[in-house]
């Protein structure tokens, strides 16, 4: 007996307080789905034609797990799309912010002095920007023609020269306590240079901390750009990311009608308690504090 479902239709009637439509299962018309069954034709591989796919309705009928959008779109292809934006995003903000707050907080902590307090202004000049104001006016500066492609380059070079500053400031700590270690103080009494010094005795022993706080900072980047595409200042169409497809609960009304369009929540929820429970675990194995 293969499982079925019933499809979700338009009852004909509309809310006496909204007059929105209101939707409600198809009881007379059951879809029965099956594995390994015939739909529309694609190729494999880019390159050998079939018609069989994974999962679906049996009788051929267009079979949508997660509901579609206002217009006839299916949730679960766009959620899938979307999440390669949206996690390319996070990984080249993330990329970005580490490799520069990693640089920028291990030489200002190691040599100290001018260099050190002059850096450390300016990375209390970045942190005091309210980001989120500043985020939303730097986004505007981009026109409406611009291709999507150039405002997500300018949407994740504005979240990377923002993020960077936190990571300095912990990487810069972890410095100061490191550079007067004695095997630190040997490297420099045998007249090793500082890139050797930085490169082999104090780089390796802040990855730690810096791989901990690269898992936990994606999260933080993904729901930032869900927020900024909620708004409409991240991912312009025909790109699509989570926050885009949060853009249709905009209204109470619509999601009292069509409560499915609420599935990118969904996925933003499982990506950042799986980036958060990867940064837990990274800690309690590698942080010897």
């Amino acid at each position: 007996m293969f499982p079925y479902v019933y499809p979700i239709v338009e009852t004909g009637e509309f809310d006496p307080i909204t007059f929105q439509p209101l939707t409600g299962p198809d009881l007379a018309n059951p879809t029965q789905l099956g594995f390994f069954v015939k739909g529309f034709r694609y190729h494999a591989l880019w390159f050998i034609p079939s018609n069989i796919h994974f999962f679906g309705a049996v009788d051929g009928r267009p079979f949508h797990l997660l509901g579609t959008d206002k217009f006839g779109r299916d949730i679960l292809s766009r959620g899938i799309i979307g999440s390669r934006i949206s996690l390319m995003i996070a990984l080249i903000v993330v990329t970005l912010t580490t490799t520069v707050g990693t640089m920028v907080g291990i030489t200002s902590g190691y040599l100290g002095g001018r260099i050190d307090a002059w850096t450390q202004r300016f990375v209390e000049l970045v942190l005091a920007f309210p980001h989120l104001p500043l985020y939303l006016a730097l986004t505007t500066l981009i026109p409406v023609t611009a291709p999507s492609n150039v405002f997500l380059a300018f949407v994740i070079g504005v979240m990377a020269v923002l993020g960077w500053a936190q990571l300095s400031r912990e990487v810069r700590s972890k410095t100061l306590s490191l550079a007067r270690i004695e095997y630190v103080r040997a490297a420099i009494a045998v007249g090793s240079s500082d890139l050797r010094i930085i490169t082999r005795h104090i780089l390796p022993n802040v990855l730690s901390h810096v791989i901990v706080a690269v898992t936990l900072a994606v999260p933080s980047v993904v729901l930032l750009e869900s927020f900024l595409g909620f708004l409409g200042f991240a991912v312009k169409p025909p790109l699509i990311s989570w926050g885009l497809m949060l853009q249709d609960t905009g209204t109470f009304s619509v999601i009292g009608s069509y409560p499915w369009i609420l599935t990118p929540v969904v996925f933003v929820l499982i990506t950042v308690f799986a980036f958060n429970a990867l940064g837990d675990g990274l800690r309690d194995a590698i942080d010897p504090y």
